[in-house]
């Protein structure tokens, strides 16, 4: 059996045939021809009998070298009885379709989609055998590189310790990782189907709701909540979670990665405890002993003891700072504890910065501090612990610019918000440790910053003040340049 092809060597024609039949065929040949598809004809013998321009694409050969032969050796990783197995469907279902890896006349390996139909002619007679191939290495690539990764995915969150869940747009999970029978008490098929809301804690349900609510509007989210163990005890789980999207763009599952963190959640506790015990435990004597050491520099102030008052007024500058930081402990308590208390008023911002400024400029001899302010920003707020941000952020700005000469301070107002910044010119905050700056006893461990002493705790506490008033701070920084922190307030 054979098709006209304009090219000589690729089809044989026999018998005498018309000039309008010659025409046609050749119609039909060159469409074959133009095909993207590899289109091969063997006959009952199984030998090439049709070899058009886009099997010599994929195969490598040409009409040529092909014709006559048969296609096994296109396919040496399909066997004998295969074969054998795959001409029966087709003599049976009158057609087949599989994936076959073919060879390439370079040798390279190709994967090819491969559709097989019975030619017959008028009287339904079989004349051979019609396949349409397509290359579809690629698509078997990625496929095998999917396996893999989900291969690796299968290892990791079957091994983790964490708990890693998919969970669908109703809430329901659809996996959960071995490790819940660790941390829950529960085996994953046992959860499978059920609601994720179910093991929350009543006082932290509408927390988790919203942060779900918030991960199917395409948010990554980060939620602590207690879930209850099969056994009945609370465990404190920390969770992330995050979106995964279909091929339209739209929100499929959401995949979450939950640690315990109860052990921890309980040290911290108990370490809060001791520090508020400690911090109240030394205030007292500290504000003794800060009295009685006024009482000596006055007292030697008047007999005239000029060094002795130096040392007891540097005593006193010490004093301070130790008075400070216990105050800021028991703030940092107070804050854990949700005790700290506000007496809120209404008051102007741009007043408060600017009395502050001024207390603080008469306190540095080294800086010159100029501020630039709008008038009239008036805020509801508790006026001390905003201005004690304030006082934080100018203090850190002076101690960490030794070698500047002067910190600039604004406040604006901007898109109804209050906005105040203070910059300066001093060493600035490498990139590995600005993500973590506002968090709690986070200190910078960089050589040069080994200099400047403290505990890592006013940032964090500026930082909570400002969320108290549903605002939010901010900063920039860059080594050896220096640094603008900001926070912002909404205005009513």
């Amino acid at each position: 059996m054979s098709l006209p092809d304009p090219h000589a060597a690729s089809t044989h024609i026999e018998g005498d045939q018309s000039a309008s039949s010659d025409s046609f065929l050749l119609f039909q040949s060159t469409i074959l021809e133009n095909v993207r598809d590899s289109v091969i004809v063997t006959d009952l013998q199984h030998r090439i009998t049709y070899w058009n321009h886009a099997s010599t694409q994929l195969f490598g050969y040409t009409p040529e070298e092909i014709l006559g032969h048969t296609p096994d050796h296109l396919y040496p990783q399909v066997d004998e009885a295969q074969r054998i197995h795959d001409f029966q469907e087709l003599y049976e279902q009158q057609e087949d379709v599989d994936e076959w890896q073919g060879r390439r006349k370079d040798g390279s390996l190709v994967w090819i989609d491969v559709k097989s139909t019975i030619l017959r002619d008028a009287d339904d007679n079989i004349l051979g055998f019609l396949s349409i191939s397509r290359d579809i290495t690629e698509r078997k690539e990625a496929e095998e590189r999917l396996r893999r990764s989900q291969e690796r995915y299968r290892l990791v969150a079957e091994n983790v310790s964490d708990i890693i869940s998919l969970v669908d747009l109703n809430g329901n999970w659809r996996y959960v990782s071995p490790s819940l029978k660790t941390l829950l008490g529960y085996e994953p098929g046992e959860l499978i189907g059920t609601s994720t809301f179910t093991l929350v804690h009543p006082d932290e349900l509408a927390v988790i709701q919203k942060g779900f609510a918030d991960a199917l509007a395409g948010q990554k989210v980060h939620t602590i909540a207690r879930y209850k163990h099969k056994d009945g005890r609370w465990i404190i789980l920390e969770t992330s979670g995050i979106a995964i999207f279909d091929e339209r763009g739209q929100v499929d599952r959401i995949v979450c990665t939950s640690t315990d963190i109860t052990e921890r959640t309980e040290l911290e506790k108990r370490k809060d405890e001791f520090i508020s015990m400690a911090s109240h435990e030394l205030k007292t004597p500290v504000t003794s002993i800060k009295a009685y050491t006024q009482v000596l520099r006055n007292r030697f102030q008047k007999r005239g003891d000029d060094e002795t008052v130096h040392f007891l007024q540097r005593m006193d500058a010490q004093l301070t700072k130790l008075s400070t930081l216990i105050n800021d402990l028991l703030d940092i308590t107070k804050m854990q504890a949700g005790k700290i208390t506000y007496r809120e008023e209404q008051f102007q911002l741009d007043e408060l910065v600017k009395e502050i400024v001024e207390n603080v400029q008469e306190m540095t001899p080294t800086h010159r501090l100029q501020l630039t302010s709008e008038e009239n920003i008036s805020i509801y707020g508790d006026r001390d612990r905003l201005g004690q941000v304030v006082i934080n952020l100018l203090t850190n700005a002076i101690k960490y610019s030794p070698g500047a000469d002067k910190v600039c301070i604004s406040v604006v107002r901007q898109d109804k918000q209050a906005i105040v910044s203070v910059q300066d010119f001093g060493i600035g905050i490498d990139k590995i440790h600005q993500e973590k700056i506002f968090e709690r006893f986070y200190q910078v461990t960089d050589p040069l910053e080994k200099t400047f002493p403290g505990l890592g705790i006013g940032l964090y506490i500026s930082s909570e003040i400002i969320k108290r008033y549903h605002g939010s701070m901010s900063f920039e920084s860059e080594k050896g340049v220096g640094s603008t922190f900001s926070f912002h307030l909404p205005l009513q």
